[in-house]
């Protein structure tokens, strides 16, 4: 049994392991494109791009599982690729251009946590190995034997104890604004915990980030400093 705490942290990587095929770990001082993909923002470049996938007109779908009815949406055409969503986030709010893109070669799941948007409450504790089982019960619903799993910032804790618990489900894993949790991760520095407080109340407000230049004169956070 492993055990993941959920920090309120946001470190500036992109993790990716192949599970089936040995570990790969590469990181992305793209700070921007991270932020866009977390939260859903988009420049008006992006906003206005035709091609973007509205996830919202996608009708949404139930599956029980367990002491819970889980609302999912699926799209595209191609191998499973299952993303999971971080602390109260909904289906809706990942970045349109970036499901679109998976979307061209990938059957995509995206859905709601426990308790969140339209998925039920129930009656169990919330815990990390708790939305593992929500996760892998969805899976079993939709007949799906193995997928590509992304889980962000939360969902990147599920992710892992997915991983850990039922591997057999896991071809991919990559992980977003993610920890291993446990005694020999390595905390982050004070910047990334500041930055990581601002993004939340700027996502929480409804404050758009336009760009490093402004975000770095308005927060007085160096992006620099902190993804090094």
């Amino acid at each position: 049994m492993v055990y993941f705490q959920i920090p309120m942290l946001i470190v500036i990587a992109f993790l990716v392991i192949l599970i089936s095929s040995g570990a790969i770990l590469t990181t992305t001082n793209n700070y921007f494109s991270i932020i866009n993909f977390a939260y859903g923002q988009t420049n008006q470049t992006n906003s206005n791009n035709a091609n973007s996938l509205n996830v919202q007109n996608i009708p949404v779908k139930k599956a029980h599982v367990g002491d819970i009815d889980i609302a999912y949406k699926t799209f595209g055409k191609g191998e499973p690729f299952l993303l999971i969503g971080g602390l109260g986030a909904k289906m809706d709010s990942w970045e349109p251009s970036i499901l679109k893109n998976l979307s061209t070669n990938h059957t995509v799941i995206v859905f709601d946590n426990r308790g969140v948007g339209n998925t039920t409450t129930g009656t169990k504790l919330f815990s990390v190995q708790q939305f593992v089982n929500d996760t892998n019960g969805l899976l079993d619903a939709l007949k799906i034997q193995k997928a590509d799993v992304l889980g962000h910032s939360m969902g990147s804790f599920v992710a892992q104890q997915l991983a850990v618990t039922h591997p057999e489900k896991v071809n991919r894993l990559l992980l977003v604004a993610a920890s291993c949790g446990g005694k020999e991760s390595i905390p982050p520095s004070p910047q990334a915990v500041q930055l990581g407080s601002e993004m939340i109340k700027n996502a929480t407000n409804n404050v758009p980030i336009s760009n490093k230049n402004d975000y770095e004169s308005e927060s007085g956070i160096s992006l620099d400093e902190v993804a090094s």
